[in-house]
């Protein structure tokens, strides 16, 4: 017996094409995991103010978004999907209206039920934050480039202060700082070796070396606001370690390039008896400056991060640069 399909068999199913181009745009965008774009989502929902637990997104929810023969689908969650795989927030719009209007295109059952059936699936409870005021890729990249040649501009800055009004003092890594705060400890490490090799060409050769004390504070800075530094107090903390690390590595090159002298603190070293006890007053000198200095240095570049935080310009800011809401919790 040959079957007969039904006129409404033959109509196209506009659920099943946005599903097909759901998962073209996956493919397009580098064939992202299912898991990696849940991963997205909840960095998403973390940096727009929503709490870890509310955040949760399962990897199987968003891969049922994608299969074939679904017979409905959450508009938020494939906006969310959308700007996980990279696009912009007008295009995640439109992604949002066209599931709605699918939604409405949808053919009515034979009997229609009672009451429509909720459209929420259980892993997405929680309601999605407005989405923050990112930049497109593009402008981002330009962003960073003139964020990172302002941050040199502030380390060079801060030396001819030091220099000229003979402050006991260093300033030269407040850029280093910003860079590590707001873009990552790597980009830090850039400014402070794109320090170095300026100080090198414009003052003395040598002086590169302390590049080095430069990229032990960048990365001390960069990774310890991200993984220790949630809190004032645990900032501070960091702050003081980074003083010491900075201390730790300059005091050989201060006392092998500069007999322990330095233009940035007193030469008045401690009694001294034995070529360790040299090496000991000269750290101990190096770090009541660095102390100071690396703290007054933490919390300025901490005041301009936060003020870039909103931007996103490498991803979800940490923790303390998000802004605090009224109702306790923080955002972007």
């Amino acid at each position: 017996m040959t079957t007969v399909d039904s006129p409404s068999d033959t109509r196209p199913d506009p659920l099943g094409v946005l599903v097909r181009d759901l998962q073209q745009l996956r493919l397009d965008a580098g064939a992202v995991s299912y898991g990696e774009i849940a991963q997205r989502i909840v960095a998403r929902r973390m940096s727009e103010g929503a709490s870890e637990a509310a955040s949760r997104v399962a990897r199987s929810t968003v891969y049922d978004a994608f299969q074939p023969g679904r017979r409905r689908l959450n508009p938020g969650l494939v906006r969310e999907i959308v700007l996980a795989l990279g696009l912009d927030a007008a295009q995640a719009d439109e992604w949002h209206e066209r599931c709605v209007l699918t939604r409405q295109a949808a053919p009515s059952p034979t009997v229609a039920p009672a009451a429509p059936a909720p459209d929420v699936h259980p892993d997405d409870a929680a309601a999605t934050p407005p989405a923050p005021l990112v930049p497109p890729q593009a402008l981002r990249r330009a962003l960073i480039a003139v964020l990172l040649v302002a941050c040199l501009g502030l380390n060079l800055f801060g030396t001819t202060l030091v220099l000229r009004l003979e402050i006991p003092l260093f300033l030269d890594t407040i850029g280093t700082a910003l860079a590590a705060f707001a873009l990552g400890p790597w980009h830090g490490v850039a400014v402070g070796v794109a320090t170095g090799l300026f100080g090198m060409v414009s003052s003395t050769p040598e002086t590169v070396v302390f590049s080095a004390v430069s990229v032990v504070a960048a990365l001390l800075w960069g990774y310890g606001l991200r993984r220790y530094a949630r809190t004032p107090l645990r900032f501070l903390a960091l702050a003081g370690t980074v003083a010491v690390a900075c201390s730790v590595v300059a005091a050989p090159l201060n006392l092998a390039l500069y007999g322990g002298a330095s233009t940035n603190a007193s030469s008045a070293f401690l009694p001294v008896t034995t070529s360790l006890g040299l090496i000991a007053s000269v750290f101990a000198v190096n770090l009541g400056a660095s102390l100071v200095d690396k703290g007054l240095t933490a919390v300025l570049a901490l005041v301009a991060a936060r003020w870039l935080a909103p931007l996103q310009l490498t991803g979800p800011p940490p923790a303390l640069l998000r802004t605090p809401t009224p109702g306790g919790r923080v955002s972007a």
